[in-house]
């Protein structure tokens, strides 16, 4: 009511300055701010409230006004978007936020959430540290240097894609999504064992290398260093650098990744592969930063065979929130453990669902201040070079190491909306644990072992 050209010309001719929410009572300047390059601009602010089974993501963005728009004294224009995801039924409520209650406790905290025209733009860069909007900015992840590297981008032997996708579709995905957000150097660590069925798949790892992107070795058969001996795992390895040699041979590091991020049961044994490494020229890549997006695969596999788009949209969003949510938990345990904020290297597998969040992961990443860095840079951190001095069985990545080393305790890990995750789109015999199960018995006719599930937990 109160977005008037007379009104804002009046608070400007007494020196005031103000902020006027764009209704559709004036369809020509709300048309205006909306046809804005809002996908270009950079969040200010993201956050997140949870309450009665739902979570509302509230993202708040603002950009100067370079050229008119007709309007008196207009500087600058502010536009927030709410996200409610209902965290108990697959269902999101988009909308665009407008001084709600919930809004103006953001405001009265010191935080400005409205679709508005302000004349305070020059005077905000002017002080920003001053500016209510600084104040929003500087999360749990701002700052922090963060490499991406992708495994498995074949799956695994027993697992196949769902019908209609495959690595081709997953990995032009991802490639479009590091070019957008500026991701630089992503290795790509795949066991090579789905090769034997279709050599063909070996094709997409040109195309990653001619996007600037590189490849380590993850073994063969992809089964743990537990449930092996020291030889037969070597001879894995061996058999995975031969395949993929080309295009190992013109990454500018040599890099290898424990399958299941595994070192396995002894150090000696870890000692004996790290010996074999070393004399081939591998350094080991640690993952620091996980969000175990891999269990959600099994679950959108479903919704994407029964066609529930409700489901999908619900696990989409879903690993979204859990991949920050864990990244900011498992960060700051790294901190704490470690007494200093060391550079991290991010795991994302190379699934159908990753595909489909990978561009909303990076941009949430981009808004919270994440850094993104190569795989050389985060591998000159020592901690990531030396590892963590606990030897352990379990499936843990380096970050959880070295916090059970420090007595460090990390919340939600794993996290507990993987029980929900589990019983979106039900199918029977399609349990996550059904179709691991299946795709390891595979693996034990190709070589011969015995699987510890528990090392899983």
């Amino acid at each position: 009511m109160h977005c008037q050209r007379d009104t804002a010309q009046i608070i400007r001719d007494r020196g005031g300055h103000y902020i006027l929410t764009v209704k559709g009572n004036q369809p020509t300047l709300r048309k205006q701010v909306k046809s804005l390059p809002w996908k270009d601009i950079r969040s200010l602010s993201v956050t997140r409230e949870r309450g009665h089974g739902r979570q509302d993501t509230r993202t708040l963005k603002a950009t100067e006004l370079t050229t008119g728009i007709g309007f008196p004294g207009a500087a600058q224009v502010l536009r927030l978007t709410r996200t409610r995801t209902d965290r108990k039924t697959p269902c999101v409520h988009p909308g665009r936020s407008v001084c709600d209650p919930a809004t103006q406790r953001c405001i009265s905290n010191g935080h400005w959430h409205c679709l508005s025209l302000s004349q305070r733009w020059h005077e905000f860069r002017s002080n920003p540290k001053e500016s209510p909007m600084s104040k929003s900015s500087g999360g749990l992840l701002s700052g922090l240097e963060v490499a991406v590297t992708v495994d498995d981008q074949f799956q695994w032997t027993g697992i196949p894609f769902p019908e209609g996708h495959g690595p081709h579709t997953v990995s032009k995905k991802m490639m479009k999504a590091f070019e957008a957000y500026g991701v630089p150097g992503v290795y790509a660590f795949n066991s090579t064992a789905p090769t034997e069925e279709d050599p063909r798949v070996l094709d997409i790892l040109d195309d990653w290398c001619a996007a600037g992107h590189y490849v380590g070795n993850h073994t063969h058969q992809h089964i743990s260093l537990n449930w092996l001996d020291v030889d037969t795992y070597l001879r894995d390895i061996e058999t995975s650098e031969r395949l993929l040699s080309r295009w190992i041979e013109a990454s500018p590091s040599r890099y290898f990744r424990y399958a299941f991020a595994m070192e396995g049961d002894s150090a000696t044994k870890t000692r004996q592969v790290q010996t074999h490494l070393s004399r081939n020229g591998f350094l080991s890549s640690p993952v620091t930063l996980w969000f175990y997006d891999a269990q959600f695969m099994v679950a959108y596999d479903r919704a994407l065979r029964l066609t529930d788009r409700a489901a999908q949209r619900w696990i989409e969003d879903t690993l979204v929130d859990t991949a920050i949510e864990q990244m900011e938990n498992q960060a700051a345990a790294a901190t704490a453990a470690l007494g200093r904020s060391p550079a991290h290297i991010m795991l994302i597998h190379g699934t159908t669902v990753a595909g489909a969040t990978i561009e909303r992961i990076l941009g949430r990443l981009t808004e919270e201040g994440v850094v993104f860095v190569t795989s050389e840079r985060a591998m000159a951190d020592p901690a990531n070079v030396i590892g963590s001095p606990v030897t352990t069985r379990q499936f843990r990545n380096s970050t959880q190491k070295w916090a059970e080393h420090a007595g460090v305790s990390i919340p939600d890990v794993p996290p507990a909306v993987l029980a929900e995750v589990e019983k979106a789109a039900p199918i029977e015999g399609m349990s996550y644990d059904e179709v691991l199960g299946r795709a390891i018995q595979e693996w034990t006719r190709r070589v011969s072992f015995t699987p510890v599930p528990a090392d899983f937990h």
